[in-house]
């Protein structure tokens, strides 16, 4: 989206021979999250974040032998956290990550 909220041409944030899906997009449009398996060599997952303006990877959220999954931005303006799930502990456990600053 461009200043006055308008939708723009699409244009490629991020490529990779790995499996990239499941895009989540912030509440601003500001930020972007996609899931990966970049680190894994199975089906493990991390997320790869985005900011949406400049293109730039800005920020990487992944356990060793483990799966995360996101389910989805905080809906408050402003506020860039993503409600996620991983499997660290062996059973899906919720989790808290603000990809603009990088803490869990």
């Amino acid at each position: 989206m461009n200043e006055t909220g308008e939708i723009g041409a699409p244009r490629q944030l991020h490529h990779s021979s790995s499996i990239n899906v499941d895009p989540f997009l912030s509440h601003d449009a500001g930020t972007a999250v996609i899931v990966t398996n970049e680190h894994s060599d199975n089906m493990d997952y991390s997320l790869l974040a985005f900011d949406v303006a400049s293109g730039e990877q800005i920020a990487e959220l992944w356990d060793v032998s483990a799966s995360i999954r996101p389910i989805a931005f905080s809906p408050l303006p402003g506020d860039t956290c993503v409600l996620a799930i991983t499997n660290q502990s062996g059973n899906n456990r919720p989790l808290i990550w603000n990809p603009r600053t990088d803490e869990r």
